[in-house]
């Protein structure tokens, strides 16, 4: 160890700190729980948490946001099947040199059981699957409690954000509508809306027989969708033309469904829709559903880092407007 990391306890859970500015994150520090356990019916797990580096020398005693990440493996440092990442403590790091006042505290929970954690449905022969509400529900009855408990949050469910990408995108979009008095942001980067409803083998087109609006995953959330506590949504989506298998087949899915996703929110369930490249006023007394299309955007993290750092912005300043 160095000067800049130790151990310590939180709450009964053993914490490494670590300064990684000298890796070009120099706009907070990480409390990092290799063996994050706190309920005997869950097998422990690694957890980033990312604070500010005013947190603790802050006299005024701010409180933040707080941007649940799924795939937290993958959020700051190379990892997954990919090796990449999202590079979240860089991005963070370049807007807070612009505004002080944009900082957030970020949750990065590493997945133990990807697939099955992430889908509510049979998605790939072989494959496990079916397990989003379980894990959800350690989030909200675990996993959240300890971070509101020990670390200054704003933790109303409109500062609290979840965040994932393709499988984690689409357990964003479970957690939201399952919790919105909890978590009343998701953002759904390239979601896995096709699980249960199209095939990766064999087919890079969606099934035209089955709908989104008639699907399981719409099904169990018509109630809140249509109700005054639906969540704020973000769904973006690329429309690489890149030939790599990733492209051809799971993000051409994802655009496809997600395309369908936005269509059905606004006409069926009265979200509005609004681009974040347009600059349009937000009035986050609405119901809305934020999008970002990317014309050359592939199903990977670099792509998702980009548009990470689009939609912190927007937050700030067109939903909190914190100051």
């Amino acid at each position: 160890m160095t000067k800049n990391e130790h151990d310590f306890i939180i709450d009964g859970q053993t914490c490494h700190f670590h300064d990684e500015s000298i890796n070009g994150i120099f706009g907070g520090h990480f409390h990092t729980y290799d063996n994050f356990c706190i309920s005997s019916q869950h097998s422990s797990r690694k957890i980033h948490v990312f604070v500010p580096n005013d947190y603790l020398t802050n006299t005024e005693q701010k409180r933040y946001p707080v941007i649940y990440m799924n795939d937290g493996h993958k959020s700051f440092w190379n990892g997954g099947l990919s090796n990449k990442s999202w590079r979240v403590g860089e991005t963070l790091s370049t807007i807070y040199e612009t505004d002080q006042s944009k900082q957030v505290i970020v949750v990065a929970i590493h997945p133990i059981d990807r697939n099955r954690e992430y889908t509510h449905s049979h998605w790939m022969w072989k494959y496990t699957y079916g397990g989003v509400d379980d894990y959800n529900n350690y989030i909200v009855n675990h996993v959240k409690p300890f971070i509101d408990r020990n670390y200054r949050t704003l933790s109303a469910a409109k500062y609290t954000v979840i965040v994932g990408s393709s499988h984690g995108g689409l357990a964003a979009f479970h957690m939201a509508l399952s919790y919105p008095t909890i978590f009343g942001i998701a953002i759904c980067m390239s979601p896995s809306f096709w699980a249960g409803l199209d095939w990766l083998i064999g087919s890079s087109l969606t099934n035209v027989c089955c709908s989104l609006e008639k699907s399981t995953l719409i099904q169990k959330y018509d109630y809140v969708l249509r109700s005054d506590n639906a969540p704020l949504l973000y769904i973006d989506w690329g429309l690489s033309k890149d030939w790599h298998l990733h492209n051809i087949i799971i993000e051409r899915l994802a655009a496809s469904r997600s395309s369908e996703m936005v269509k059905l929110l606004t006409k069926k369930y009265g979200y509005k829709h609004i681009s974040v490249e347009s600059n349009e006023h937000i009035d986050n007394t609405e119901k809305l559903v934020l999008t970002c299309i990317d014309p050359h955007g592939e199903h990977d993290e670099i792509w998702w880092e980009k548009r990470f750092f689009t939609i912190v912005n927007t937050l700030f300043d067109q939903i909190w407007k914190l100051k």
